[in-house]
């Protein structure tokens, strides 16, 4: 039945195309043939360039700025061509180039992603010189914010206008010293004035009172500077409007279907160009501003047009033609021939929307009184499972978690089993975000032995613990980066056959980690620190400990490349489980915090070299579009001044986290499968290890 569906609409849409095509399609001519999408066009006030925004493949948005005239060094290129060509032609037997028409052209300028953030929304500054634009960016909470910012396109210098406005779609006034734009916030659109030099805002048009749902799009500021075109939806359809800069009173443009796409002014101020869908097809149109006489037809294509840009001489324009490859971009000379109408046949849709009925709209109930958020309303709780897996054991846990609707308040509950070495037992933690400082507890009995590894047996870390931590944590994202700040104490008691006396332990520890991207489109470098300190005691002797790492990475479009370096030293009199200790992986039953001084490598054996002081030296390939990681690292620990050789691993990582899987969850996910290879002369072994995990932490 469907395959049915599929050829009647194919033979309605091509026939609907010849009759199209019979009746005389009028499209201009191709400037450009595009893959990917455009949008945003516009010829700069001296007529010499054209911007528009670009996003030739997903992961590449730019704003692009060509010549419209050939540079003579293009057209050198081509005369160098045609000589290959003609040389080539000597042999009777060559087959003549078919050159595509039009040749294609490379920007001259571009300006790519920027920290993650594409810029959008692209508008000429009066000068010719400067470009205004929309790019987000997240705030010190994580949200998307968009702000204003300026491109000098000769120079390639940026600056940013606004700070957190969540203003877009900023169109510049002839004078350049003020925008009108958009303001969405909370759900609530708003027509704004912006001061480009101080980045103020102050509101444009009628109050949002008199309709708290209506939406405008893509402002547009007329040549003399005096009034504004916009789309506006309200009651319930978009319409094309004009308003005064300096009033309130709205006032409709009548138009043939609904409009679509950005509107322009022509340069004179007198008209408006704009696409509709009169004839269920967008096509450019050409209004008067005061409304008279009726807009006039300006296109007849079988794909569509959007986002016309007027020369300054009005005599062309240039328009988006909507492909089946891409989103091309089109010219189209100005005349005074009208193109009349054709009858539209009935019973094509949907090759072409149906006739416009009326709605009936649904009756409204009253709002409810607002309420502060309760965290139970929402709280659900869920079967949890995570496990890990490797030269250090194998350990299964299994519980419940729950959270409320916003993640404020989350909590794992979770008991563990596993072989003889894989750490066991039981633990409960815990987040609270309803404050700026994040309130993170947890008390946990674990039950590990070492002393039952295959590759390095440790007898003397076999232990029992029972114990608790409640930290605090602080974050704010940066651009392209984070900062946080983490702190708290805890105690444990440790027992086990090796230990003849349970040692009481207590710590305070605090940590800050930073980390920081500069890119420009796929390219970029990275940074980042981490520093750990904690002071604790432990059998009644008193200890302090220090950690740190810092790393760069080299980012490009096969991936990233980062190269890190950690080392750590231990004051006082610590007992052997206060030392650093290499190897193991992370386990949900066991605290972080509290075992700040293990280096966790999954990898490797629990404990496979223990020491006051440690280095580790790794590098690691993340390739881009792939959640594979491929590294290399060197660790070891010692006491004293003789340092051991280094473990040497060798591996492949297949990581997951939940930001590649599209999860919504108030915790922390990973999961991971890797191999890796590992020689050893301090204890000695040679061996090729598989292992994996899956970690969830609130």
């Amino acid at each position: 039945l469907y395959d049915r569906f599929r050829a009647e609409m194919t033979a309605h849409a091509l026939a609907e195309e010849q009759r199209l095509e019979k009746a005389g399609l009028v499209e201009g001519e191709l400037w450009q043939k595009l893959e990917g999408a455009t949008a945003s066009p516009q010829v700069s006030p001296d007529g010499r360039r054209l911007l528009a925004r670009r996003v030739p493949r997903p992961e590449r948005a730019l704003l692009a700025v060509w010549e419209i005239e050939e540079s003579e060094e293009e057209r050198r290129a081509e005369e160098r061509r045609k000589e290959r060509e003609e040389k080539l032609l000597e042999d009777p037997e060559e087959v003549p180039e078919k050159p595509a028409q039009p040749r294609p052209r490379r920007p001259k300028w571009t300006l790519p992603a920027i920290d993650r953030g594409a810029p959008r929304e692209p508008r000429w500054m009066p000068d010719g010189e400067r470009v205004l634009f929309t790019m987000r960016a997240p705030d010190a909470e994580g949200r998307l914010r968009a702000d204003l910012h300026m491109w000098n396109v000769d120079s390639g210098g940026l600056r940013r206008l606004t700070r957190n406005a969540d203003i877009v779609m900023a169109d510049p006034s002839p004078d350049g010293l003020w925008a009108a734009g958009v303001e969405n916030r909370y759900g609530h659109s708003r027509l704004v004035r912006v001061d480009l030099a101080s980045g103020d805002v102050a509101p444009l048009g009628p109050p949002a009172s008199e309709d708290p749902w209506r939406i405008w799009i893509h402002p547009r500021v007329s040549p003399d500077g005096k009034s504004i075109t916009a789309l506006l939806h309200s009651s319930p359809r978009w319409r094309l409007v004009v308003l005064p800069v300096s009033g309130s009173g709205v006032r409709e443009i009548a138009l043939p279907g609904g409009p679509a796409g950005p509107p322009a002014w022509s340069p004179d101020g007198e008209r408006i160009f704009i696409a509709t869908d009169a004839s269920g097809v967008w096509n450019l149109f050409e209004a008067y501003a005061d409304g008279t006489p009726a807009p006039r037809r300006l296109t007849r294509v079988t794909g569509g047009t959007l986002a016309p840009a007027p020369q300054p001489d009005g005599n062309a324009l240039f328009y988006l033609d909507v492909t089946a490859k891409g989103v091309s971009i089109r010219h189209l000379t100005l005349g005074e021939r009208s193109i009349p109408e054709i009858d539209r046949p009935a019973g094509l849709a949907p090759v072409l929307p149906p006739p416009a009925i009326e709605v009936a709209r649904p009756a409204l109930t009253p709002v409810s009184e607002p309420y502060r958020y309760r965290l139970f309303d929402s709280h659900v709780w869920r079967l949890h499972t995570s496990s890990t897996t490797g030269p250090d054991g194998s350990s299964y846990a299994i519980g419940a978690d729950g959270s409320d609707v916003l993640g404020r308040l989350h909590w794992v509950a979770a008991a563990a089993v596993g072989d003889d070495a894989g750490p066991r037992g039981l633990s409960v933690s815990g987040a609270y975000r309803g404050f700026r400082v994040e309130i993170r507890p947890q008390i946990f009995f674990a039950y590990e032995e070492p002393g039952q590894q295959e590759l390095v047996r440790r007898p003397e870390f076999d232990q029992k613990r029972f114990g608790g931590f409640l930290g605090l944590a602080w974050e704010r994202v940066l651009p392209g980066g984070y900062l946080r700040l983490d702190g708290g104490a805890g105690a444990t008691r440790i027992d086990g056959a090796s230990i003849a006396d349970p040692i009481d332990r207590s710590l305070g520890s605090a940590r800050v980690q930073f980390a920081k991207d500069r890119t420009r489109g796929l390219r970029g470098l990275g940074a980042d620190l981490s520093s750990n300190a904690s002071v604790g005691r432990s059998a009644g002797e008193s200890w302090s400990q220090i950690r740190g790492e810092a790393g760069v990475s080299f980012i490009s479009e096969l991936g990233r490349l980062r190269a890190s370096v950690s080392l750590g030293d231990t004051g006082g009199s610590p007992t052997r489980f206060d030392l650093f200790a290499l190897g193991g992986a992370p386990s949900e039953v066991l605290s972080p915090e509290i075992d700040a001084n293990r280096i966790d490598s999954p990898a490797l054996p629990a404990y496979v070299q223990v020491g006051e002081r440690f280095e580790v030296l790794r590098a690691e390939l993340l390739l881009r579009g792939l959640p594979l990681r491929l590294y290399g690292e060197r660790l070891r620990a010692w006491t004293g001044e003789d340092k051991p050789p280094a473990v040497r691993v060798l591996g492949a990582e297949l990581r997951l986290r939940e930001s590649l899987l599209s999860l919504n969850l108030p915790g922390s996910f990973d999961l991971y499968l890797g191999v890796a290879k590992i020689r050893s002369e301090t204890p000695r072994f040679d061996s090729t290890r598989g292992y994996g995990g899956l970690i969830f932490r609130p």
